[in-house]
């Protein structure tokens, strides 16, 4: 906390909970690292085989793919790609992944991806 004490924007952090208390006066904005959550479903996908885990990393993927596109690209050009192309990729995966969580098993380590996923969601 005192290393930032006088940061103020956008902080990407992975799921380490005491992130959280950063955001206590509005001054930063957590971004969760989607590679952490692709690694839940990879790991998943590796181990069972499951097309669902496969299905989220492909989505995934489609968001590396953007911002491989665009690196190197001055952040003008990167914003400007993020919001035609990646905000929609963005906006379906969170609505395939509400809808896929109630149809696996709540205690599934799948379940656990999806809810590692929602949780750190800013809609």
């Amino acid at each position: 906390m005192a290393h930032l004490q006088r940061f103020k924007g956008v902080l990407h952090v992975d799921g380490y909970a005491g992130f959280e208390r950063l955001t206590g006066n509005g001054d930063i904005v957590l971004a969760a690292c989607r590679a952490h959550t692709r690694r839940k479903f990879y790991e998943f996908a590796e181990a069972t085989g499951s097309p669902v885990a496969a299905e989220a990393l492909r989505r995934i993927g489609e968001l590396f793919a953007v911002e491989a596109r665009v690196r190197g690209q001055s952040s003008a050009h990167r914003l400007a790609e993020r919001r035609s192309f990646s905000r929609p990729i963005v906006q379906a995966l969170h609505t395939w992944l509400q809808a896929q969580l109630p149809r696996v098993a709540g205690r599934s380590r799948l379940a656990r991806a999806f809810r590692y996923a929602l949780t750190r969601w800013e809609v």
